[in-house]
């Protein structure tokens, strides 16, 4: 079933097919949100794109049950989650939105598309988040140190616009210097090189 979730486009969705994505529970592509959370809705769909894709939806309770989706008001589901995730998101993820009604209560079904522009990161913490069965989990600083190394081997122009740009957002390190080797922005803990004084010159 997963992988038929994986295929499965927006415009395909009736509400026969919602009903049974509600039924899913939460596995590797579906994400259930009866309302938004404190962190906004940035994390869950920065997780899907930096991963394999997957479904959010909107309005439904973590037992399945249906609650609506209003905070859109009368606006376009899809127009008012760009203005959103603009915001919560660098660079914005791909996705596609729209409302469907299902035993009378409005869906916001999500779909999020597997990103060729990773990573995708939270700006209001500056985390990366990957999907995992049951919910998202944000990377270590290992793990992005070496995601770092390996992207640092490659030229600057076959790098992806979210890598290049992995830290121009994110507000604990706005400040720090350009690093003097590949001229991009990036913390002192993620650059494969070492650092000499607040300059950023190198050893």
């Amino acid at each position: 079933m997963e992988d038929s979730i994986r295929r499965l486009a927006l415009a395909e969705l009736d509400p026969d097919r919602l009903r049974r994505l509600v039924g899913e529970g939460e596995p590797l592509f579906v994400e259930r949100k009866e309302a938004t959370p404190k962190e906004g809705l940035g994390p869950t769909v920065a997780s899907f794109a930096n991963t394999l894709g997957g479904w959010l939806l909107l309005g439904v309770a973590d037992d399945g049950g249906l609650r609506g989706w209003r905070e859109h008001g009368r606006s376009d589901l899809q127009d008012h989650l760009r203005h959103v995730l603009r915001r919560e998101v660098d660079p914005l993820p791909p996705f596609s939105a729209r409302s469907i009604e299902l035993e009378d209560q409005p869906i916001g079904v999500v779909r999020v598309i597997e990103s060729v522009d990773t990573p995708h990161i939270a700006r209001r913490t500056g985390a990366l988040y990957i999907r995992e069965p049951g919910g998202k989990r944000p990377i270590s600083d290992t793990a992005r140190s070496s995601s770092w190394r390996a992207a640092a081997r490659r030229p600057s122009s076959v790098l992806s616009t979210g890598t290049r740009q992995w830290v121009s957002w994110t507000a604990p390190w706005r400040h720090r210097p350009t690093c003097p080797r590949t001229r991009s922005v990036r913390p002192r803990a993620l650059c494969p090189w070492p650092w000499s004084g607040s300059s950023g010159r190198l050893h």
